[in-house]
């Protein structure tokens, strides 16, 4: 079974308010007359499913272009995640069961969130604490995945001297991030195999990602 975790990209995908609109349309048609169909897409790295590489956050981290491969795929704990609007994740939230964490894991977080994307509650998202920031880079993962737009606390909750807090502490300690992720099981924790490659854009601090999972 090969499970898709990526949202669509559409003209009218779900994103931080005040990035610029995603763009999709068609550049070039065949009933206009052009010998091919040519689409056109305009979006940010952190639009739709994504990776966030260690300079979205941090000057002078590893960009996307630095990613390795290997750090892209490999076995992963889907972990079932007790999540209410923008509020807090704490370790006593994740569902593990009798499963632990190996050293060099994909660690993705099922909170279900996802099925708010299109609507204005995503926006309400929940968000890492400290402690399971903490509690990830501690268990030596690789990649981190989440279901909900950003691992901070949502907007509404920032002030203006807001400092990204999550980001810093995960992307500080060179792991890579994945946000707006889709599709993930959680009927109870599940070892599964994951790739998650990003496109290759020069100097990126991001880019959008197919994640998919298989077997289990």
């Amino acid at each position: 079974m090969v499970r898709d975790c990526s949202h669509v990209v559409t003209t009218s995908m779900m994103q931080i308010p005040h990035f610029p609109p995603t763009k999709v349309h068609q550049f070039a048609t065949i009933s206009d007359g052009h010998p091919l169909n040519v689409t056109s897409v305009a979006l940010t790295t952190h639009s739709g499913t994504h990776m966030d590489a260690p300079s979205h956050a941090i000057e002078g981290g590893r960009t996307i272009q630095d990613i390795d491969l290997d750090e892209c795929h490999g076995s992963a704990l889907v972990i079932p995640v007790r999540a209410k609007p923008s509020t807090m994740i704490h370790l006593t939230d994740l569902r593990l069961g009798a499963h632990t964490v190996r050293e060099g894991d994909i660690l993705l977080l099922a909170t279900g969130w996802s099925r708010h994307y299109g609507q204005p509650a995503y926006y309400d998202n929940p968000h890492l604490s400290a402690e399971v920031a903490d509690w990830v880079l501690a268990r030596g993962a690789k990649l981190l995945g989440v279901d909900f737009l950003t691992v901070d606390r949502p907007m509404a909750l920032r002030g203006d001297d807001f400092d990204f807090p999550i980001h810093h502490t995960l992307l500080g300690a060179d792991l890579p991030l994945i946000e707006n992720l889709t599709n993930l099981p959680r009927e109870r924790p599940v070892r599964m195999n994951c790739t998650a490659f990003p496109l290759t854009i020069e100097a990126a601090d991001g880019a959008p990602v197919r994640v998919v999972l298989h077997g289990g």
